[in-house]
């Protein structure tokens, strides 16, 4: 694994590495910071709505291949529908918030987000399914790029890291919110397309208040595109002047010597012939490859479905609200300590706690070892993926890319990322057959 800007001097903090606020200046931008935070977490609701679809369709799937009679290669070809338009979602992000700006492509995402979940509430047929999960698959795709680039470009030096891995404090907390409902309307008439439904309440509060609210572009945006003193009067508004005028000269002045533009796909396919633009990608690459590879997402989406096979579907319900309670429990920690812990670290450990999780998990299965070990499994996995690659991914990739290359270094490596999303969908797990009351 590459090492981070901190050893490099890449990605968000580039422009800025020098400027290193003291305690009295932090004291003084106290208001700023704080608007910061308000800000980076009304940008996180969205990531709320695409935790809940990723939450509750962990509990949908069971009763909607109940009730729609759908096969085992069905409803793994419906779920897989998310990871497959995520690839096209996160290169459409990238390439919608550097033409149309970051509150604009988040304006598309939100859309794509309001009309998935409702669409698949009103399917009748496998089609419908297909279709709508699709526009989910999309918008969740365009919202984890505009989403930790938007909110990178906004944040203080000082807190930047932090608010960063917010994201997936709000992304946890949308899932477990997922689980909730699902077990909350269990056995209601219709109840996996209620839990469908209310996907799309938070997108659409977002869509509204972006429409008729006036929200601030991103300060790089504005700069690349020319309207320098704009960027300097929004940056003001979230890391003071000071920091603000600095960051404008030191980007204004590296503009100017490089002369710095948005990047193109051709810029990204031809860039790997340059040292640090390879390391960059490769960098980024890995670590959201990584987030994929051990396995998180058949846990988020699967649990239910895997521990229905050794006990009661309303057990197997509740098996997966600890094991989302825990996995927002440690991403919380994690945010609180994650600048006095270097990213690499967090990392490598998370990993291992993960692996140690899955040998636990076989163990169990293959010793038939009863629900408590089996809940713990998922838990225990949960909570070594939250150690690390959840939410120190995020930060990472927001990170590791200079200014011009984040938008579609972001996508280039959220693209690569879905590619083994796809990869953990082609078989779903029984539950027939008998079942431990």
């Amino acid at each position: 694994m590459a090492p981070t800007h901190e050893a490099q001097g890449y990605g968000a903090t580039l422009e800025e590495k020098t400027i290193a606020p003291s305690d009295d200046d932090a004291a003084e931008n106290r208001p700023h910071y704080q608007r910061a935070i308000l800000f980076a977490c009304f940008l996180c609701l969205v990531v709320v709505g695409e935790g809940y679809d990723v939450g509750v369709m962990n509990g949908a799937a069971v009763r909607m291949k109940d009730e729609l009679r759908l096969s085992t290669w069905s409803i793994s070809l419906v779920i897989m529908m998310t990871p497959l338009c995520f690839m096209p979602g996160s290169l459409a992000g990238g390439a919608a918030a550097d033409s149309f700006g970051r509150r604009g492509a988040l304006m598309v995402c939100c859309v794509m987000l309001v009309l998935g979940p409702l669409g698949m509430a009103l399917s009748t047929s496998m089609l419908q399914l297909l279709v709508t999960r699709a526009f989910v698959g999309f918008g969740i795709g365009m919202g984890f790029v505009v989403v930790s680039m938007y909110i990178a470009e906004v944040s203080p030096m000082a807190l930047r890291g932090r608010l960063t891995a917010m994201e997936d404090v709000f992304l946890n907390a949308g899932i477990l919110s997922g689980y909730v409902m699902s077990w909350c309307v269990l056995g209601v008439q219709n109840d996996w397309r209620w839990m469908l439904a209310c996907g799309s309440v938070i997108p659409c509060i977002v869509l509204i208040i972006l429409s008729v609210v006036d929200i601030p572009e991103s300060p790089r945006w504005l700069l690349m595109n020319g309207h320098a003193e704009e960027a300097e009067v929004v940056l003001t508004k979230f890391v003071g002047s000071e920091e603000a005028q600095q960051v404008i000269r030191a980007m204004a002045k590296q503009a100017d010597s490089s002369n710095e533009v948005f990047v193109t796909w051709q810029h990204v396919l031809s860039g790997w012939h340059d040292k640090q633009i390879r390391s960059m990608l490769l960098a980024g690459i890995t670590v959201a490859c990584g987030q994929m590879l051990c396995g998180y997402l058949p846990m988020i989406f699967y649990s239910s479905m895997v521990l229905h096979t050794a006990m009661s579907e309303q057990a197997a319900f509740i098996g997966t609200m600890v094991m989302g309670f825990m996995k927002l429990l440690v991403v919380v920690i994690v945010v609180m300590v994650l600048e006095r812990v270097g990213r690499r670290l967090m990392l490598l450990s998370s990993a291992c706690v993960c692996g140690l999780a899955c040998t636990w998990l076989a163990v169990a299965f293959a010793s038939d070892a009863g629900r408590v070990a089996l809940i713990f499994g998922f838990a225990l996995f949960m909570a070594g993926f939250s150690l690390g690659l959840g939410p120190v991914a995020f930060v990472y990739v927001s990170e590791v890319f200079t200014t011009k290359w984040r938008a579609k270094g972001m996508a280039t490596a959220f693209f690569f990322q879905s590619h083994y999303w796809c990869g953990q969908y082609r078989h779903l797990p029984t539950t027939r057959g008998q079942h431990r009351r």
